[in-house]
């Protein structure tokens, strides 16, 4: 019996989806140092599984953290 109810609600959408977490808290956001002067500070990412174009099917993102200026560059399959 225990066994069944174990079964049951491991299979179940509602209760796998409802039951609360186990682990620790997120500590609180923390800023991010960001120094006073333009491209010292970088963020970068990529945009990548977008369609062919030109031969580039990727997108290497580049952002100053001081001006927020964006810099795009296109990138080739590897």
């Amino acid at each position: 019996m225990t066994r069944d109810v174990k079964d049951y609600v491991n299979s179940c959408y509602d209760c796998n989806r409802n039951k609360s977490s186990k682990h620790r808290k997120y500590g609180l956001l923390q800023l991010l140092l960001i120094l006073p002067l333009p491209w010292n500070s970088l963020s970068m990412d990529f945009i990548s599984q977008i369609p062919l174009s030109n031969g580039y099917d990727a997108i290497l993102v580049v952002v100053d953290c001081f001006s927020k200026m964006s810099l795009f560059i296109q990138t080739k399959p590897t």
